[in-house]
């Protein structure tokens, strides 16, 4: 516990401020990632994880501010349950629990320049020991960096709803709701609960993360094909993409077999997760399967395709069409032999050749490409762009 006092002679107040202020500690950078937090059990109020050893600020529901915090000792721990802030004081005394003398504000004070209390002498507070953040240190409240205490009171009114958890796994989530797996240390000895269950009542398959040391385990992606935003998870570190989607922007058929407990995507079985009710395949088997180009960034956990599906006479020839600066270009070799044409390369000016006449060329990779409407006038054919399709008709 940490007992306060809250009177204090003007003068005091005014000397011990100042001397706060010269000798405030230089604090450590904040590394934890911002933004990403479990959902809170009140739209508006604090939330201190025990075993993340973290404090998450929340207004109308959306995370405003997470902190490292310091928390109870084993032999005095934080006590977890809801509450709400009781007093509120700027520069508070302190009462020493082993009856010592009170020790007024300043640099001796290890409550620091803010106190919230939620219940009893147990309260949200500064300290004038920063090295002592992110532990297990105090009598049972909750410490801060003293400029975060400061953010923080300034948010937090009497009234203001306090929640202190023991969540050693839970479900946390980021922009956009992608969601992730945070695994915390069991800081005091209570158990963790299992990775599996944990996933299967957040709806998510428990197989989806392999792991059981203290990390944050994304378990969404982000994928584009074009430009445009495609559904997509990560399962076990790799990315999936929802099949039903991919396949119809690439006009694939899509086909679940419920014997075999997989999607087929274009006539073909590929690895398959189901996450609420919606199959996804393995986003590099889609690609080699499908025909098109495909990269993977695991910094931001992006999967992109790219790709068009082109047809001639309602017949599909490659998926491998192109959308450059907003202009269609086609691959010549696939394009230019399914029209029966031939086919090289002039090597001295880098340019496709069809039936010897050389064309505008771009190079993807080891593909040659030319713009579709220079292709089109050069077989005879008309040209039209078709959401994501490029038909040629003659």
């Amino acid at each position: 516990m940490a007992p306060l006092r809250l009177k204090a002679t003007a003068a005091t107040l005014t000397l011990l401020t100042a001397l706060l202020f010269t000798t405030a500690p230089v604090l450590a950078a904040e590394t934890r990632p911002q933004g990403i937090a479990p959902r809170p059990p009140s739209a508006t109020g604090v939330v201190v994880n025990i075993p993340a050893r973290t404090l998450y600020w929340y207004r109308d529901g959306a995370v405003e501010g997470v902190f490292p915090v310091g928390v109870g000792k084993d032999s005095t721990q934080t006590p977890v349950g809801s509450y709400r802030v009781q007093n509120k004081a700027v520069h508070p005394w302190w009462l020493p629990p082993n009856g010592g003398p009170a020790v007024a504000p300043g640099p001796a004070n290890p409550l620091g320049t803010r106190w919230i209390g939620f219940s009893g002498g147990y309260g949200i507070h500064g300290n004038n020991n920063p090295a002592s953040i992110g532990g297990l240190v105090s009598l049972g409240c909750v410490r801060m960096y003293i400029p975060d205490v400061e953010w923080l009171y300034q948010q937090v009114s009497v009234g203001t709803p306090v929640h202190v958890t023991y969540e050693s796994v839970q479900m946390q989530y980021g922009a956009g709701g992608q969601r992730y797996l945070a695994i915390h240390p069991d800081v005091y000895g209570w158990g963790r609960p299992g990775v599996a269950s944990v996933l299967t009542a957040a709806g998510i398959e428990p197989d989806a993360v392999v792991a059981s040391e203290p990390g944050l385990y994304p378990l969404d992606a982000v994928a584009q094909q074009n430009g445009r935003t495609l559904p997509a998870i990560l399962h076990q570190g790799r990315p999936y993409i929802q099949a039903r989607a991919l396949g119809g922007r690439l006009r694939a058929d899509v086909v679940w077999d419920a014997a075999s407990g997989t999607v087929l995507l274009g006539g073909n079985p590929l690895p398959t997760v189901v996450r609420g009710g919606t199959g996804y395949v393995d986003a590099a088997d889609a690609a080699a399967t499908l025909g098109v180009d495909y990269a993977w960034n695991s910094q931001t956990r992006t999967a992109v395709f790219t790709g068009r599906p082109v047809f001639m006479g309602g017949h599909l020839l490659t998926r491998r069409g192109l959308t450059i600066d907003s202009l269609a270009y086609l691959p010549v070799r696939a394009v230019g032999e399914a029209a029966g044409y031939g086919v090289g390369w002039d090597g001295e000016s880098r340019r496709a050749l069809i039936d010897g006449v050389a064309l505008e060329t771009v190079l993807v990779g080891s593909k040659a490409y030319t713009p579709a409407d220079l292709v089109a006038v050069r077989l005879g054919l008309q040209i039209r762009l078709v959401d994501e399709t490029i038909e040629l008709e003659g």
